[in-house]
């Protein structure tokens, strides 16, 4: 445990160092730009966009904590209305591009399939105060907004452990609800959806020890250079391994930014909860969750320090404080608040005595921020009435709504089930969003038919249908029949036997064409010798060009370079980067702290006799006894 710790730690620091982000050789796309998509909804837009929301999402990396410090990946998020539109529980990866988001940091694939499935989707990939997309250390953030309608209630995101093979996070893949049942906005001040993610395995690579193997990104020769995974399905991981939970991993939030076509309202509202002793009740509506828990105890002889935590608002804070919610203005002037409507959870504030508080609302002080507040009070009067009238209307529609809500919220956010005849197949059209997994769950109440459905139709590829696809779905008996081990094994020879044939079809041609290039067949060969053994150096831990070229009778000099690392270095001078505590022993002169070296550091590189006979001796007595016996020495 605490050896990879300490791996991750020298990871995360050469990111720190690095002055051209790279967390693998093969140049992995979580330093490179991707593409933030607008939306991909069809129609008119303008109009469509009339009742969206404008919701906040931000990305907190707390994994520096934890005992697996890691980096997280540009991700992917996409708005819905059905369920699963990155996987399905249970099923294979699809092609569309998870397979690169979870092993290489890659989102761009995904997106791009997001959006020619005209989904209103995009890539997060720029941590907040970052000048260039890159990778979310620990104590950084991903923020970004997105503008959500009650036809798309649903919010999905996914973002790679980079510290692992193939595993990432997500909500599942229900997503997170931004909308409640009546169509309205979540009453998300700063709410925490951290509970609902999950670590999923994407079921494309075989998993190694988290933080240490050999064909994770900070390790790997390349992308997708890992062995394939048994499972080959989406799944919560779970293996031999031991993970960190997801909530000291990532903290994650959503804010309600804006409505759009309602900043009057907006407006109005915010006066409103600044001036609770007039509008209390409503506001207890509005601001489920900024109760008052308990007082806040001022000192007398100058300015009391305060915390923000979950729910605060300036105005619950003053009414903790100061026994009356109009004093927000002050903490906002005090702690010199740029936003005065706008606060995060850590935030440190300033809270003023109680006698400055009552001194600083004289008239003359406060003429300004006063006659805001109060300007218009008996027109706001009359708005609130006219919302509580609207209320009511909302309330009497509430009824003929539910059937369609129930609808909306079921299970897997499907509209309806498919009513399967019961003498026949029964046809079907397949619709935007749909899946095998997802018309299974429909039709039979599982997703477990969906190869069912598959056989039935003569499907060539079971993971990609598309939209206007005629469909033949068997009746409920049908389909239980069909999944006896005994049937599906024999299909699933049949369909083995089908690709042998057409293998076999293939490999005769190739052998006729082979027949006629024997000749060449041995300088082929050795130009492909070649081929791999230059593919092999430009592999090399971090796509250095050429090998480094040890002397035999003693230490080689090395001048540090930009973008250079020990693991780099020992790639290139002894073909395995596991071997650079044997160049940070030999250096420690230098490398006082073996994750930080500096561009014009002069190294000596110990021979491949004396490099592996460390390694040898730190794998019998542990890598960190054989540094501090070395160093000693």
């Amino acid at each position: 445990m605490q050896q990879r710790r300490m791996l991750s730690l020298i990871v995360i620091g050469a990111l720190l160092l690095s002055t051209s982000i790279v967390l693998g050789p093969a140049g992995i796309a979580l330093a490179g730009e991707a593409p933030t998509l607008k939306s991909s909804h069809g129609g008119d837009e303008e109009e469509m966009m009339e009742d969206a929301v404008t919701f906040l999402v931000r990305i907190e990396n707390v994994s520096g904590d934890s005992d697996l410090p890691t980096p997280f990946a540009p991700g992917v998020w996409v708005l819905h209305s059905e369920a699963g539109p990155l996987f399905t529980t249970g099923e294979a990866d699809r092609g569309y591009g998870l397979e690169a988001l979870a092993e290489d940091g890659d989102p761009s694939q995904l997106a791009a399939a997001l959006s020619d499935m005209e989904l209103h989707a995009g890539v997060f990939n720029t941590p907040a105060g970052a000048d260039a997309p890159g990778p979310l250390l620990p104590g950084g953030a991903y923020e970004f907004e997105v503008k959500a309608t009650p036809d798309t209630p649903y919010l999905s995101f996914a973002t790679m452990f980079v510290q692992s093979n193939d595993l990432f996070v997500a909500p599942d893949e229900a997503g997170i609800a931004l909308f409640d049942m009546d169509g309205m906005a979540m009453d998300m001040m700063m709410h925490d959806v951290t509970v609902d993610l999950l670590l999923w395995d994407a079921g494309t690579e075989a998993n190694e020890e988290p933080g240490t193997g050999a064909n994770q990104p900070p390790r790997q020769s390349g992308a997708n250079t890992g062995p394939a995974d048994g499972m080959a399905t989406v799944h919560v991981v779970d293996d031999d391994f031991t993970y960190p939970e997801v909530s000291a991993l990532l903290k994650v939030t959503i804010d309600v930014v804006m409505m759009a076509d309602d900043d009057e309202m907006m407006d109005e509202k915010d006066e409103m909860m600044a001036d609770e002793d007039d509008m209390e009740s409503d506001k207890d509506d509005m601001m489920a969750g900024d109760a008052m828990t308990e007082s806040i105890t001022l000192m007398d002889d100058g300015p009391t320090p305060y915390t923000v935590v979950s729910g605060d608002t300036l105005g619950s804070i003053a009414r903790r404080a100061y026994g009356e919610s109009r004093y927000w203005s002050i903490i906002c002037s005090a702690s010199s608040l740029e936003d005065c409507n706008l606060i995060h959870v850590g935030d440190e504030l300033t809270l003023p005595t109680h006698a400055e508080a009552m001194s600083m609302t004289d008239d003359k002080m406060m003429v300004g921020e006063k006659d805001e507040m109060m300007a218009d009070e008996d027109e706001m009067e009359s708005d609130k009435d006219e919302m509580m009238a609207d209320k009511d209307d909302m309330e009497s529609d509430k009824d003929d709504m539910e059937s369609d809500k129930d609808d909306m919220m079921a299970g897997d956010a499907m509209i309806e089930s498919i009513t399967l005849m019961e003498d026949g197949s029964t046809p079907y059209t397949v619709v935007s969003g749909d899946t095998l997994g997802s018309i299974s769950r429909r039709a039979y109440g599982e997703s477990k038919y969906w190869s069912i459905i598959c056989s039935a139709n003569s499907i060539e590829d079971c993971n990609r249908i598309s939209v206007g696809d005629e469909l033949m779905l068997p009746t409920h008996t049908e389909a239980m029949s069909m999944t006896d081990d005994k049937m599906m094994m024999g299909e699933k020879d049949e369909m083995m036997a089908d690709k042998d044939d057409e293998m076999e079809s293939d490999a005769d041609e190739m052998m006729s064409d082979k027949d006629d290039m024997d000749s060449d067949k041995d300088d082929m060969d050795s130009d492909k010798e070649d081929m791999d053994s230059d593919k092999d150096e430009m592999m090399a831990d971090d796509a250095m060009t050429g090998p480094l070229v040890l002397m035999e009778d003693g230490p080689t000099p090395y001048t540090v370079e930009s973008g250079d690392t020990l693991g780099s270095i020992a790639a290139r001078a002894y073909g395995d980067s596991s071997y650079w505590p044997a160049i940070c022993v030999n250096n420690s002169d230098v490398t006082e702290d073996c994750h930080l070296i500096h561009i014009g550091d002069e190294l000596m590189l110990p021979t491949q006799a004396d490099a592996d006979l460390f390694m040898e001796e730190a794998n019998a007595m542990g890598s960190d006894d054989a540094m501090e016996e070395k160093s000693d020495e």
